[in-house]
């Protein structure tokens, strides 16, 4: 399974059952603003999610790989 996604159902559903439990409507329910605005953020996580995974799975330039170590291996030699 996908464990970010896991993990985003599971903040889902313990803000849910805290709205239910703190916030009770007369139907039980949370009422339907604060079920629109946890939709709307929870979205907005899920988005950022897919975008960080992008980025994550988006392989480097070789050449800036290249330099990149030569810079990282130069500047473990001068250490002191």
């Amino acid at each position: 399974e996908h464990v970010p996604m896991l993990m985003i159902d599971e903040i889902r559903r313990t803000i849910k059952t805290e709205l239910i439990i703190t916030k009770q409507t007369p139907g039980g329910l949370p009422s339907k603003s604060l079920d629109l605005v946890m939709a709307k953020d929870i979205k907005a996580l899920v988005d950022q999610m897919g975008g960080a995974e992008r980025i994550a799975k988006t392989p480097m330039p070789f050449g800036y790989l290249a330099q990149l170590r030569i810079f990282i291996l130069l500047w473990l030699v001068t250490w002191p």
